[in-house]
């Protein structure tokens, strides 16, 4: 992964949100708020880093869930990359659809 700037209020550690890139859709943030927070500008960024298995899921869910990939990961534990490249918004292999693609494909399903 290309380095990246960090929002200036994000805790030390592996997960973070890329500075200037939120777009405040609160999806992130409606899978990890107690990890998570606002800034004034309506900003998300990781106010700490989870602590047990559970939050462990909520902040990989809140990767997950990151429309344009500004919530990351940028650890190096297997398991954890392992399941953030497995989702539609991360980049994988051509055969796995994109988030977008999905998107797109429903959106016009319900036209049909």
């Amino acid at each position: 992964m290309e380095n990246r700037k960090r929002h200036p209020l994000n805790a030390d550690g592996d997960f973070f949100v890329e500075y200037d890139m939120c777009l405040a859709c609160d999806a992130p943030y409606s899978e990890a708020p107690e990890l998570m927070e606002y800034d004034k500008n309506m900003h998300c960024y990781f106010k700490r880093q989870p602590q047990t298995p559970e939050e462990l899921e909520h902040a990989i869910n809140a990767v997950r869930v990151s429309c344009i990939e500004a919530v990351l990961y940028e650890g190096n534990d297997p398991e954890i990359l392992k399941k953030v490249r497995t989702m539609p918004c991360m980049n994988q292999a051509e055969e796995s659809p994109t988030f977008w693609q999905i998107f797109i494909n429903k959106f016009f399903k319900f036209f049909r």
